[in-house]
């Protein structure tokens, strides 16, 4: 992985934290873990440039993976978000969310987080686009909306100036 994108790491067996982090930091990857989806949040709320949260989705205390993406998603819109469980079934949460199963192998889950990079590098990208297109309208608009105020102040100066009852 060429960038050093960073990717907040979420669960509560510190043994999983430690195995993520290590793959994921092998792969070139700037890691910060959190026990727990609460110290999560604190985290994003200091520090909201992260490219990928991966959460598990069940943890012992507080939110739930899925709980804390949608948290997530409403702090960090831009933040691309996957979930990670041992469990079955867990897949089927949310088809707009990843899902990584585990066990995992290195190969894989380095593979699915490149995946997720990409297309969040992807839609970066286009919003950026998207952005500046719209702040051009937006400019052009304004310009238009000052020519024709411009006009619409020299016609009633020119109104106001002539005699009643002439025509314009």
């Amino acid at each position: 992985m060429s960038s050093r994108a960073r990717v907040l790491v979420v669960d509560d067996e510190p043994d999983v934290l430690g195995v993520v982090n290590a793959i994921l930091a092998s792969a070139g990857l700037h890691i910060v873990t959190a026990p727990s989806a609460e110290h999560a949040l604190g985290i994003l709320q200091q520090q909201e440039d992260f490219a990928l949260v991966l959460s598990d989705v069940r943890m012992g205390s507080g939110l739930s993976g899925p709980q804390f993406v949608g948290k997530v998603k409403q702090l960090c819109p831009s933040t691309a978000v996957a979930l990670m469980s041992g469990e079955a079934g867990h897949e089927r949460i949310d088809p707009q969310i990843a899902f990584i199963q585990k066990p995992f192998r290195a190969r894989a889950l380095i593979a699915t987080i490149e995946q997720l990079l990409a297309r969040h590098r992807e839609l970066s990208a286009r919003n950026r686009t998207n952005v500046e297109e719209t702040e051009r309208l937006v400019t052009e608009l304004q310009a238009e909306i000052h020519l024709e105020e411009e006009v619409n102040r020299k016609i009633m100066k020119s109104l106001a100036a002539k005699p009643a009852g002439e025509d314009v």
